[in-house]
C-alpha cells in the first residue's frame, strides 16, 4: 500500500535529524549555519504543511537573524505539528524529501524502509540504488509513530524534546496498550532497568566534586 504524506514525513524528519547531527560531528558548513539548513528543511515543508511553514518562519526570524535557532527545536515543532495533521493523505511523489548532507545518509536500521522510493548514492561511484519495494516502516508498538520502542517520549517522557507537548489521544493508546499487552508492558519494563543502568553508569565515570576541586 503507498504511504501517506504524513508517514513519509515523519520517516523523512527522523533522517534529516540525523544527518544534521553527524553532518555537525563532521562540520560539514550547510548544518552549522541557520540559513542553510533552514531554507533547505523549509523548502520541503512548505509542501507538507505551508500554513504552518510559513507561520514559523515568521516567528522564528529573529532567532534565524541572529543564528540563534535551534535544529532540534524545529524538528520537534514540525513533528507535533504532524501528529496534529491526520487529515493529510495522498502519495508521496519520489524525490519529494531528501536527507543528505555532503553525500552522506543517515543509516537506517536493518529491515527499515527508506521514507519513499526512491534513488539513494551507494557507497559505488556512480551506482544508484533504487528502493523499488520498501519494507514496512518501524513502528512503535505503544504509539503507533514511527520510531523505536525505546525512542518514545511517551513511554519514556523524560527524554523528550524541550517544548515537546504530549497528545491525548496517543497519551491514552499508550495507556491502553501498555494494560492490555503484557509483552508490551515487560519490553517497557526491560528497557526501564537498561536505561537505569546506563545512567548510573555514566555517573560513577564523572568526577566528584572533590576531584574536581584537586584538579
Amino acid at each position: 500500500a503507498p504511504k501517506t504524506v504524513s508517514q513519509a514525513a515523519f520517516k523523512w524528519l527522523d533522517q534529516w535529524e540525523e544527518a544534521m547531527a553527524k553532518g555537525r560531528q563532521r562540520e560539514v558548513p550547510e548544518t552549522l549555519h541557520n540559513s542553510a539548513w533552514a531554507w533547505d528543511f523549509f523548502s520541503v515543508t512548505t509542501h507538507i504543511l505551508p500554513s504552518w511553514t510559513a507561520s514559523y518562519k515568521i516567528s522564528s526570524k529573529t532567532l534565524l537573524q541572529n543564528r540563534a535557532l535551534s535544529y532540534r527545536d524545529v524538528g520537534n515543532a514540525f513533528r507535533n505539528e504532524l501528529q496534529d495533521a491526520e487529515a493529510t493523505k495522498g502519495r508521496v511523489a519520489r524525490g519529494a524529501f531528501s536527507a543528505s548532507y555532503a553525500g552522506e545518509d543517515p543509516q537506517d536500521d536493518e529491515g527499515d524502509a527508506h521514507i519513499i522510493e526512491g534513488q539513494y548514492p551507494s557507497s559505488k561511484k556512480g551506482e544508484r540504488k533504487r528502493q523499488r519495494s520498501p519494507e514496512k516502516r518501524r513502528e512503535c508498538p505503544a504509539c503507533g509513530l514511527s520510531h523505536e520502542l525505546a525512542k518514545c517520549f511517551y513511554v519514556f517522557p523524560n527524554q523528550a524534546w524541550k517544548g515537546f507537548k504530549p497528545r491525548e489521544r496517543i497519551q491514552k493508546k499508550v495507556k491502553e496498550a501498555l494494560e492490555e499487552d503484557s509483552d508490551l508492558e515487560a519490553q517497557v519494563k526491560a528497557l526501564t532497568r537498561k536505561k537505569a543502568r546506563t545512567s548510573k553508569d555514566r555517573n560513577l565515570m564523572q568526577p566528584t566534586k572533590e576531584e574536581n576541586s584537586d584538579q
